[in-house]
């Protein structure tokens, strides 16, 4: 009898013995928990490209609400052509043209008031067009690479011309001529850290009427 419970308990430690190590393969990891099923297409799982920091846009048609012309200037002080003043000009006392040899790649736009006159040209790079956006690096004269700006007063000028400008909204009529510009830019002469002169531009071209 004795033998036999002996044996009895042999076999019985033997089989927990055994379902031990089967319980502890089975059981599942908590580390090796697969995530949530992917959503969407696999495109979204994708690692998210660098966007390039394209500043410039392609162009705008004219603003729904017209504005009246107006240039307003801020000149440091030691600015060449704008003296360290402020000036603003505004439609009607002030007159507003533009250049009829204007294109999409080059604008000119003359404001005059009494004895004060400016004269303000954008150029976009050469072989491409104005289109709204920012223009980081302009210089007097345009090239592949760098925008064109060029603002005058009362005959005062840069012979070298640092700046940028921006343009908001730009459009044309269908004759070629500038139909509307909003622009703001910033220039110094002679040397990029020089005194600058600051401005801002909203120009209407006249109706049928103006």
């Amino acid at each position: 009898m004795g033998s036999r419970i002996g044996v009895c308990c042999r076999r019985w430690a033997a089989a927990v013995v055994i379902l031990i190590p089967l319980v502890a393969c089975s059981a599942p990891s908590f580390g090796d928990r697969p995530g949530p099923a992917p959503t969407g297409n696999s495109s979204q799982l994708q690692p998210r490209a660098k966007q390039a920091a394209f500043t410039v846009r392609p162009s705008a048609g004219p603003p729904a609400t017209l504005a009246e012309d107006v240039l307003i200037l801020t000149s440091d002080l030691g600015d060449l052509v704008g003296e360290g003043a402020i000036s603003s000009l505004e439609y009607p006392d002030a007159r507003f043209q533009s250049a009829a040899q204007a294109t999409p790649a080059r604008i000119t736009v003359t404001a005059t008031s009494g004895d004060e006159r400016w004269m303000l040209t954008f150029a976009a790079p050469l072989g491409q067009q104005l289109e709204v956006g920012s223009y980081d690096v302009a210089e007097r004269v345009p090239t592949n690479l760098v925008a064109g700006l060029d603002v005058r007063g009362d005959g005062r000028g840069c012979s070298l011309g640092f700046g940028s400008f921006t343009i908001s909204a730009i459009s044309f009529e269908p004759t070629g001529s500038l139909a509307a510009l909003d622009a703001a830019f910033d220039q110094a002469c002679e040397y990029p850290d020089a005194p600058a002169l600051h401005g801002t531009l909203t120009y209407r071209a006249p109706g049928p009427s103006g």
